[in-house]
């Protein structure tokens, strides 16, 4: 199936230059007029860091919104702990400072992953902890890019499916993206371009999902990855800026993920699904909202985007136990899923 992380290396790789700089803006600037915090920060970080773990260690079970004010706690106070450990100037070549902050951090992993799993969760749970953990909440300049931006994408929908087959539109994805390649991708209008053509045949192609399933697709997926590396080629040539990079490629991905989790959600309510092999593959995908979607990808998110992402999350679990049922499984564990894609998100931070 086509990855919708497609350009995901180089966007992460540009994501953790961003959030490079907002940790140090924060390493600096988060002392909340505590002078004496400051100092004993500065002082003895790894011992400020191991107060933080033995406290979260106390907790016993947290609400989704009491756990994302908890993680945005440690998220804050992580980047002032690095900060410190990595201008360590004790002159003691056994001390390790930066690796014992590294103990507790894993630490502060495995405690607020168990707090996932400590009530009932949802999967409008999940988004909620995502979105409101993005270290680029609240970011009005991007908001605002992205909102001069968001006329495009609209302009998307206006362009119809093209009227083929599930043979022809593999066959037509393929010139798309061998032309892309061969032409590159140099400017804005590239951009653009290729997001636009590229729109109507994945749209085109979630129109027969259900036929798709089961082909080999691998080499759909492997150029998609190649063209979207071109548009962060261009950056890095500074024929793109970084920014229209991060913020279309970004928007492009959220678009790409509700279209599929849609497409097939629609499918299983239709019983289109019928194997257990295209009942594996629609689990896959219908898992992506809840792991391909970083902290940039959630500050880009539209109301409307936030609405069908909720309206997904509703369908989510009846659509698990019919694919339970196709699978044959005895559907044991569901109801755990939402805390542990919490857990597998927390993970990443």
């Amino acid at each position: 199936m086509i990855d919708t992380k497609s350009y995901s290396k180089s966007r992460s790789l540009l994501a953790g230059l961003v959030a490079a700089s907002v940790a140090m803006f924060l390493s600096v600037s988060c002392s909340n007029g505590n002078g004496s915090a400051e100092s004993s920060m500065k002082e003895d970080p790894a011992g400020t860091y191991g107060k933080f773990l033995s406290e979260i260690r106390n907790m016993d079970s947290l609400s989704t919104e009491e756990l994302a004010i908890s993680i945005n706690r440690w998220q804050s106070l992580k980047d002032s702990v690095f900060f410190y450990a990595t201008q360590d100037t004790s002159g003691n070549p056994h001390s390790d400072l930066y690796g014992k902050c590294n103990e507790v951090h894993d630490s502060l992993h495995t405690e607020f992953t168990r707090l996932a799993g400590s009530a009932p969760r949802s999967y409008q749970d999940v988004f909620t902890l995502m979105e409101r953990t993005s270290p680029y909440c609240g970011d009005k300049e991007l908001t605002d890019a992205a909102d001069s931006i968001r006329p495009f994408f609209c302009s998307l929908d206006s362009i119809p499916p093209l009227a083929i087959d599930g043979n022809g539109i593999r066959s037509a994805y393929r010139r798309l993206l061998a032309g892309t390649l061969q032409g590159g991708i140099h400017n804005l209008t590239d951009l653009k371009t290729f997001i636009r053509d590229e729109d109507v045949m994945f749209r085109t192609f979630l129109a027969h999902l259900d036929g798709q399933t089961e082909e080999d697709v691998s080499d759909l997926t492997k150029d998609t990855e190649r063209c979207c590396s071109l548009v962060f080629l261009a950056a890095e040539k500074k024929e793109i800026s970084y920014r229209d990079a991060m913020i279309y490629m970004a928007m492009r991905t959220n678009r790409r993920i509700i279209q599929n989790a849609v497409a097939c959600l629609d499918d299983i309510r239709e019983d289109k699904v019928k194997s257990k092999a295209q009942a594996f593959g629609y689990a896959c995908m219908i898992l992506q909202p809840y792991i391909s979607m970083d902290g940039i990808c959630m500050a880009l998110l539209s109301g409307y985007e936030k609405e069908k992402l909720r309206h997904i999350a509703e369908q989510t679990p009846a659509a698990f136990t019919r694919l339970g049922d196709v699978l044959q499984s005895d559907n044991n564990g569901l109801a755990e899923l939402p805390g542990t894609l919490m857990g597998i998100y927390i993970r990443t931070l």
